[in-house]
């Protein structure tokens, strides 16, 4: 009976040779797809290990920078109500962690950011914050002060969108 079965089962390919050609391309075309998701999984291994080096460092840009802040608050509150505090201000929390992580950040290679754009962005935000906080709060300054205010905030917006632009772009997932 087993005879009869394989018998029957041969005879059916010998009176459709052409099937043996049909069966060879099918195997090609797997081969070959089976050999393009082999190369996509070796590109994703080292990709996500990169999206993850990018993700780390632009949060830590975001994290550090939000950290930083609270400083600037605080002098544009003691600049505005004409406190002595103001006197030397920065140079007073050179030392502070949060502003020596901010400098920390500034001589990274540009090499090291996640993109041109952020770098530029977390400068322009660092030296208007800087700028801001050596402003004297003399009352012939008042409009500098409120310049430098005012140049301040939108720093601090273009670093928070090129942050998250970068990661918007599909760069990091």
């Amino acid at each position: 009976m087993v005879k009869d079965d394989r018998t029957s089962w041969c005879d059916w390919f010998e009176r459709h040779a052409s099937l043996g050609g049909w069966v060879g391309a099918v195997g090609a075309i797997a081969a070959i797809f089976a050999a393009w998701l082999l190369a996509q999984a070796e590109y994703l291994g080292p990709q996500r290990l990169e999206d993850g080096r990018v993700n780390a460092q632009i949060s830590l840009i975001g994290n550090t920078a939000s950290q930083f802040d609270p400083l600037v608050q605080q002098y544009i509150k003691f600049a505005l109500e004409k406190d002595p505090k103001v006197a030397e201000y920065y140079h007073r929390r050179i030392d502070d962690p949060r502003v020596e992580k901010m400098v920390d950040l500034d001589t990274m290679p540009i090499s090291h950011w996640p993109s041109i754009e952020v770098h530029h962005a977390f400068n322009e935000y660092l030296f208007s914050s800087i700028m801001l906080m050596e402003t004297s709060a003399d009352e012939d300054t008042s409009i500098k002060l409120q310049d430098r205010v005012t140049a301040y905030g939108r720093k601090f917006e273009a670093l928070k969108k090129a942050l998250l632009a970068f990661r918007l772009r599909g760069y990091v997932k």
